[in-house]
């Protein structure tokens, strides 16, 4: 898995939020949500900001770094 799938994973994970809850913040399908957390396909670059901005993350930190899971 790559880095953006795994970030945007346990970013939602996290907050204890589910495919389902963050598709409904972006206003994206679930399917849509499932694909990018496989890193099957990646969100436009709007969908990006948005996902940084969601989360108070920077794109560097959610495209390329490391983000811990909370547990």
């Amino acid at each position: 898995m790559d880095n953006f799938a795994q970030n945007l994973k346990n970013l939602r994970k996290n907050r204890k939020w589910t495919q389902q809850r963050l598709a409904e913040k972006l206003k994206v399908s679930v399917s849509v949500v499932k694909n990018w957390e496989i890193g099957k396909y990646y969100p436009h670059v709007d969908l990006l900001l948005a996902i940084s901005e969601l989360f108070d993350v920077s794109l560097d930190t959610l495209i390329k770094g490391k983000v811990e899971m909370v547990i």
